[in-house]
């Protein structure tokens, strides 16, 4: 009996290099009829970006997006930026699933991403929204839609009330984020100095009739209000306002609105390694290429080099 019983099948692991900027490893698992992407790096085990291929074998022509993260680790080579080093992660997904899976049409994009506030999670989605008008995936797709109409509706009657001007006094905004109800944490935040800043920003838009997305574009930009005070007040003023919570919300992308973005964006495969049918191993995400071949050797599994080539044009 095989000491390994596992729940996934490593099929082919890639490194990457988009642009010469990141080197990326990206393996393919099969689990059942599913096909599996997952991209990251040998300096860490969890992947960055999971994208997955529903019934693969029957040339389904649509993938989900089931994982987007930053982390400083994920690429092999050096260090990735916070916002463009994330973009390069994407786009070398969208590069590789376009090359190697043509047969993809669509991808439905999860936005459920996270990021640290103080030791505390914070709804990127929303945060991007507010302060924004658009989420994360929206700023490098702005065609995207979400993917059900009665959402998407519910998304633009939010985005006119954030493009409307302040209506609304001082004292009532304050009210609103019931700040006598919540964590005596963030009671102790809103000083009398806080409060008075608080104030000026928000007379000042007032008077010039700037929009609620400004206001909380200016709270956001100021280094006195802290992300723990912005997650607070955001989430009680989308209370208020009835705004839309985007988080978790599926948008639909279609491969081909990206053709012109993705034209200057040159991937170059390194090295790819292909193993036989079913190779058991429960998952393989980090590692040196040295050690899946001691893994491979240890498995009696031949290993194969496919040379390094680059993807060419979608």
């Amino acid at each position: 009996m095989s000491r390994f019983k596992p729940l996934e099948f490593l099929l082919e692991t890639h490194d990457l290099t988009l642009n010469n900027i990141y080197l990326f490893r990206l393996v393919l698992v099969k689990k059942d009829d599913d096909l599996w992407l997952k991209l990251g790096s040998n300096r860490r085990q969890k992947p960055c970006v999971v994208v997955k291929i529903k019934d693969y074998n029957a040339r389904n022509t649509h993938a989900t997006l089931h994982h987007l993260e930053h982390n400083v680790k994920c690429a092999s080579n050096k260090d990735v930026a916070h916002g463009s080093g994330t973009r390069h992660m994407f786009h070398t997904m969208l590069k590789f699933i376009n090359h190697y899976h043509p047969s993809i049409k669509t991808i439905d994009l999860q936005d459920s991403s996270e990021v640290d506030c103080e030791g505390s999670p914070m709804e990127l989605s929303n945060y991007k929204f507010i302060t924004t008008g658009r989420t994360w995936y929206q700023s490098l797709i702005p065609s995207l839609s979400l993917s059900d109409e009665d959402i998407e509706e519910q998304r633009s009657k939010s985005l006119k009330v954030l493009e409307s001007p302040l209506s609304t006094s001082f004292e009532k905004f304050l009210k609103n984020l019931k700040i006598e109800r919540t964590d005596p944490s963030f009671q102790r935040y809103l000083t009398t100095e806080i409060k008075y800043e608080l104030r000026q920003i928000f007379d000042y838009c007032i008077t010039s009739r700037i929009s609620w997305l400004k206001f909380f574009k200016l709270l956001a930009d100021n280094p006195n209000f802290g992300c723990f005070f912005i997650n607070h007040t955001m989430h009680f003023f989308r209370k208020s306002k009835g705004i839309l919570d985007l988080d978790g919300e599926v948008w639909n992308f279609p491969l081909d609105s990206m053709q012109e973005q993705m034209r200057n964006v040159h991937i170059r495969n390194i090295q790819a390694v292909k193993v036989p049918k079913d190779f058991p191993v429960r998952i393989f995400e980090g590692g040196s290429s040295s050690s899946l071949q001691r893994r491979s050797r240890h498995l009696a599994y031949p290993r194969m080099h496919v040379g390094s080539y680059d993807l060419g044009e979608p």
